[in-house]
């Protein structure tokens, strides 16, 4: 039994068509794939400090609105949501941090400005008060975490360095 050229036409139709929405699936998956898991290959985006401003002063915290000045190096886009750190020195943790926005989106091998904002607790400045007006020299850490678009999934960093508090003191006097 051989068919019509009019079934014939509508199963081309309906296999062209179902082909199509294969195809757009596919797409949307990719599309969706690329917002809930970040590419293996990626660079860290450089992070310097750009500027910093009182957002709010109390008796028992400081609050400070610092804007990082961020390069993202990577050929694709870094959307970045739930920004969250902690920042220690001397072993102490003296600072939490956010992003001052819920999404943060870094476009692929630009530059952009990023506020965050930084509370710091009276009690923990006082604790690391006196050994940074003793010593040369600090050991300070950043740890947090930020998720990928809409990944549930924390991806968490970690940074430490060494802070002269020689040349810190010198700058908070003046």
């Amino acid at each position: 039994m051989t068919a019509s050229p009019r079934t014939l036409s509508r199963r081309q139709t309906l296999h062209s068509l179902s082909r199509v929405a294969i195809g757009a699936s596919i797409g949307l998956m990719a599309i969706a794939c690329n917002q809930i898991i970040p590419p293996l290959d990626l660079k860290a985006p450089s992070i310097s400090v750009a500027g910093v401003g009182f957002e709010s002063v109390s008796r028992d915290q400081l609050r400070l609105r610092v804007t990082l000045a961020t390069r993202n190096p990577n050929p694709v886009e870094l959307p970045l949501s739930d920004l969250k750190f902690d920042v220690s020195l001397f072993g102490q943790r003296i600072a939490q941090g956010q992003g001052a926005e819920q999404r943060i989106s870094l476009p692929p091998g630009s530059d952009q400005q990023v506020p965050i904002i930084l509370s710091l607790s009276a009690g923990d400045l006082r604790a690391v008060a006196s050994r940074a007006l003793l010593g040369s020299e600090a050991q300070w850490e950043l740890k947090g975490s930020a998720r990928w678009g809409a990944s549930p999934i924390p991806l968490p960093f970690e940074q430490r360095g060494s802070l002269n508090l020689k040349t810190l003191r010198d700058l908070v006097i003046r």
